[in-house]
């Protein structure tokens, strides 16, 4: 095909598929129901609207991260998540912008950065495949597996859950894993042609830079991507690639100084530690992969064969890719499941490797490899579908009311660095650093410093099973109290009444 059809087509079909991720957003805000506001998340609401708390800190003009989901304080770091960061630092040139133009920058940046990975895939993939390219676009873009099997034992698929693993989902729901597989494909493709140590392989390393700020864990999957190919290599040809080691010596040595700082900030700062140890994500049980990617297993096999008997390169570079993706998201650590960063790439192009060198019937197998891949992916978009214009899922949206309660929290309270801390239940705890400049005493699992403590804590007060002696324990860490309810008789004995409209009950805490 030739190369301007080619790109057509790619993008013709890039700007079709993030068109298609828009519509659910626009049905489920076009549903808003009176009084409250969308949120502009369907899944992943939770981390989603922590991702625009930490683009509101560019909007207030800041470049550090501290966590603001919880009370204790601590330093700030610079460097970290930094594409929201910096992209709230560019709605701050809007005047007057707010929460909605951070919801609309969150969802500008999604369709930038799922346009520019499904383009910059689809260059991987022609230079990687001389035939079924198009067919392998659509597989990574778009394609799941039989995971959706998972439902009739009361399971989640991986599909559903797993943006590292299956393109669509982060097309769906996450800028920054976009933005860092583009970095990151885009520095192996400048190593794949790089034909010297300096060059290309040093623009590599400073792309996988922008790989490292946007997830700086993917490091290590590039480093290990990086020794298992060029293990590959040396025992296909049996001699020492020199060159090869080389080129992915400077890539990485580039990278080196920020995976450094990520480790240093990561353990010199004791909140960021506690932090990083409480975010556990669990890889689901093998046979959960299994089923996910049994269509492309089924004839990856016989492309390993094949990628073995070229010794190329190019061919050896997808078998490691595969063999970390599969093996890393076991290692004994607390992120296990975001470490499948991109492993459908090389598992759909080691699949159509073993299609192309079938039997006569590989036209059969490509039209099978596709029914058997994109059903799951058609049921989660159109549960979304579905979903989406009901308005009757009200985690997706949060009150007018409590909107207001915290504008004039913010615009009362006594004026801080970081903000008031507000004790609220742990629904309203999650919304308020999206919504409003303010802290929370709890409201993310991972963000909030022993979160599942307070979280217990948070539950019983607001339930009315604390004793009092209990809940003046609570006092000291928060500047004010929300009531989403008519509080109990005890909040005007133990608190300030300072605000009530809108059935929003906000007391200010007392202190000697």
């Amino acid at each position: 095909m030739p190369p301007f059809r080619y790109r057509l087509i790619v993008w013709t079909f890039a700007i079709g598929v993030m068109a298609l991720t828009c519509l659910p957003y626009l049905l489920a805000w076009n549903a808003t129901p009176d009084g409250q506001v969308y949120d502009g998340f369907l899944v992943g609401a939770e981390d989603g609207r922590s991702y625009v708390g930490k683009m509101r800190l560019g909007l207030r003009g800041e470049w550090n991260f501290h966590l603001f989901y919880t009370d204790e304080d601590h330093d700030s770091a610079p460097l970290l998540f930094l594409p929201y960061i910096g992209a709230g630092q560019a709605v701050r040139l809007i005047p007057s912008a707010g929460t909605g133009a951070l919801l609309w920058g969150y969802h500008i940046m999604r369709v930038i950065f799922g346009l520019a990975v499904i383009v910059v895939t689809a260059d991987f993939i022609r230079r990687t495949l001389a035939h079924d390219q198009l067919l392998a676009l659509v597989l990574v873009t778009l394609g799941g597996g039989l995971g959706v099997i998972l439902f009739a034992f009361g399971q989640t698929p991986p599909e559903f859950y797993i943006p590292e693993a299956f393109s669509f989902l982060a097309l769906f729901s996450l800028p920054h894993l976009l933005l860092a597989r583009v970095a990151m494909l885009g520095g192996l493709m400048l190593l794949l042609s790089s034909a010297s140590v300096r060059g290309r392989a040093v623009w590599a390393g400073a792309l996988w830079w922008i790989t490292g700020l946007a997830v700086p864990f993917y490091l290590v999957i590039l480093y290990a991507l990086l020794g298992v190919w060029g293990l590959l290599v040396w025992a296909r040809g049996r001699r020492f690639p020199l060159q090869l080691f080389w080129r992915c010596l400077v890539a990485a040595g580039v990278t080196l100084p920020l995976f450094g700082y990520n480790l240093w900030v990561f353990s010199a700062n004791a909140a960021f530690a506690q932090w990083s140890a409480q975010n556990i994500l669990p890889a689901p049980p093998v046979w959960h992969y299994a089923l996910a990617y049994l269509p492309y297993l089924i004839f990856a096999a016989w492309g390993v064969c094949q990628a073995w008997r070229s010794g190329n390169e190019r061919a050896l570079l997808m078998v490691a890719w595969a063999a970390c993706g599969l093996v890393l998201v076991y290692l004994p650590i607390s992120i296990q499941r975001r470490l499948a960063e991109g492993v459908l790439l090389p598992l759909v192009i080691l699949a159509l490797w073993g299609i192309q060198a079938s039997t006569p019937v590989r036209d059969f197998r490509r039209i099978a490899l596709l029914a058997l891949a994109l059903p799951t992916t058609l049921f989660f978009y159109v549960g979304m579908l579905a979903v989406a214009p009901t308005g009757s899922n009200s985690t997706l949206y949060t009150s007018s009311a409590l909107i207001d309660a915290l504008g004039w929290i913010q615009t009362e309270s006594p004026v801080t660095e970081r903000g008031a801390v507000i004790l609220a239940d742990y629904e309203s705890g999650n919304r308020i650093p999206m919504v409003s400049d303010l802290r929370t005493y709890v409201g993310h699992g991972p963000e909030t410093l022993d979160s599942e403590r307070k979280k217990v804590e948070v539950a019983a007060y607001f339930a009315d099973t604390l004793t009092p002696a209990a809940r003046a324990a609570l006092y000291p860490h928060a500047d004010y109290v929300l009531f989403n309810t008519p509080p109990p008789a005890w909040a005007n004995n133990e608190l300030t009444a300072v605000y009530a409209p809108g059935g929003i009950f906000v007391y200010r805490v007392v202190r000697p």
